[in-house]
């Protein structure tokens, strides 16, 4: 569990870190993309959720083929070559292609971590035991940009690319170490269903089941509504407030330590209290965020939204993939790993499709406030369906 939540930690760290180092990555910007290079620069940025959505299906099946272990260390291997490849590349292309390798490597991480975790917890402590592994996606996300920044003007690129390296080589060797010292060894009361079968059968059976459909909807509905604040965010606080970078940054740090703060009151609770419960309340308080950054005249409505977005993330992230795995159980169909392979797309595409539409629907409403109000709307009409998982 240590292991792959520091796993996590090192994945949404670089992930994060390369956010202030947008503008020096491209210098000068390539030909044909505009003064700024604002075009190569986006897509960098989200070129890792494409590939992460497009290789899921495979990192499950590899996963399934090699044991979840073995997912784990190969991805944090991929991880660590994938940092040298930032930290070495020179043109667009080069960067591209390394961050389209970290959504390869993060695909086969989420599988094979998830999947160790569902396999060697019962599922009266598995839901505690993914809210934990999960808050290193809460510090990895508070430290990313801040660290990004200032180890890029202390170090030079190289340097702090090839630092974030270093620690995720080691945590590849300590999984290994573990590997071969603690082979893996399934204590759930049922046991994983389907590995007999072929990966692509086991994700129609998943599919077909209405519940798990309705799960990894959430799924998709808060990763929307997560990336579209985080688009929206600091656009909101240079046009309305004159707020720059570096404060908006500050006060966006608000919403990781939140997150922190839920995964660490209620992972204790994840499997005490009803999981459908905590993950309707996910999207309402995710969708709550929206309007709120944007309705009030002051920013108390944002510090709000802030902190309720934060509430909400931490709600998803306690019991979101640890209901699918109760599903997979309940249900006797698929796997863990292919459940949590839909969990990765889900993920995936919400936060690609999420700032690209939410933003076009702002535009075609010609307000923000009320366009996010519809997309507010549309989590919550997912609310009284999750509460009738089972």
């Amino acid at each position: 569990m240590v292991t792959v939540g520091v796993a996590l930690f090192g994945d949404v760290l670089l992930l994060l870190m390369i956010v202030p180092m947008l503008p020096s990555l491209l210098a000068p910007p390539p030909a044909g993309v505009g003064a700024a290079g604002d075009f190569a620069l986006a897509v960098i940025f989200v070129a890792k959720d494409v590939f992460q959505l497009l290789c899921a299906p495979l990192a499950g099946a590899l996963t399934l083929r090699y044991g979840a272990r073995a997912s784990l260390v190969a991805s944090l291997a991929g991880l660590t070559a994938s940092t040298v490849a930032f930290a070495e590349a020179a043109t667009f292309e080069q960067l591209l292609a390394a961050r389209c390798f970290q959504g390869l490597t993060s695909s086969a991480l989420m599988s094979g971590g998830l999947t160790l975790i569902a396999e060697t917890h019962t599922p009266d402590c598995r839901g505690a035991a993914m809210a934990r592994a999960n808050s290193g996606l809460g510090i990895g996300a508070a430290l990313g940009p801040v660290l990004g920044g200032l180890l890029l003007e202390a170090l030079g690129r190289r340097r702090t690319f090839h630092c974030v390296a270093l620690l995720i080589g080691l945590t590849a060797v300590a999984a290994a170490a573990l590997g071969w010292a603690a082979p893996t060894t399934a204590q759930p009361t049922s046991a994983p269903t389907g590995r007999g079968e072929a990966p692509a059968r086991q994700l129609l059976a998943l599919v077909r089941i209405p519940a798990v459909g309705v799960a990894c909807s959430g799924l998709f509905a808060a990763l929307a509504a997560g990336g579209l604040f985080d688009a929206l965010f600091g656009i909101h606080l240079s046009e309305t407030y004159g707020i720059g970078p570096a404060r908006a940054s500050l006060i966006f740090s608000i919403e990781p330590m939140t997150y922190l703060l839920t995964l660490a009151l209620l992972g204790g609770l994840a499997d005490a209290v009803s999981k459908p419960v905590l993950s309707a309340a996910a999207l309402g308080l995710v969708g709550l965020s929206l309007p709120l950054l944007t309705a009030g005249s002051s920013m108390a409505s944002v510090i709000a939204a802030t902190l309720i977005h934060g509430i909400g993330y931490g709600c998803k992230d306690v019991v979101g993939t640890a209901l699918l795995a109760d599903l997979v159980d309940r249900h006797g169909a698929g796997s863990y790993t292919m459940a949590f392979a839909l969990a990765d797309m889900s993920d995936s595409l919400g936060y690609v499709l999420g700032p690209l539409g939410g933003v076009a629907l702002c535009k075609v409403l010609g307000s923000r406030t009320l366009g996010l109000s519809m997309f507010a709307i549309g989590c919550w009409a997912l609310v009284p369906y999750t509460l009738r998982v089972a």
